[in-house]
């Protein structure tokens, strides 16, 4: 009867453990969800002025992609969403409708990928991400 408690009190503590090791694995993955909200939040309000100067003033589409590929994508590389962003709020202009600038962003970056081969391009947890 010892023997069966003592293996159940190792199931306990096994199972435990693992409760324990997933819920700090939560807690920071709320953390990181917790930065993501406040960045998005702030991004927003970047959207509403533009900046005149900016590095990407000026800058046709293609190279303004390049070049923030280039300076976002080292290491675990960039969406084109979060490219899309960069190039806003450091003063690109987009043409035309600007609902559609995050498509355009996007067609930009698979260009420069697949046929130009000038970046590269993984899929990595459902997201395409762009890199040097």
């Amino acid at each position: 009867m010892s023997d069966k408690h003592d293996r159940f009190q190792l199931l306990k503590s096994k199972y435990l453990e693992q409760v324990r090791a997933k819920e700090r694995e939560l807690v920071g993955l709320k953390a990181k969800l917790q930065v993501i909200q406040e960045l998005e939040a702030e991004s927003e309000t970047l959207n509403g002025s533009v900046v005149s100067d900016g590095k990407y003033h000026g800058v046709k589409l293609t190279q303004a992609v390049l070049d923030s590929v280039q300076t976002l994508g080292v290491g675990g590389g960039v969406t084109a969403s979060g490219v899309a962003r960069d190039l806003l709020a450091q003063g690109f202009e987009p043409g035309g409708d600007k609902k559609n600038f995050v498509v355009s962003v996007g067609t930009t970056l698979k260009r420069l990928a697949n046929k130009q081969k000038q970046i590269k391009t993984t899929l990595t947890d459902g997201n395409r991400l762009y890199m040097p």
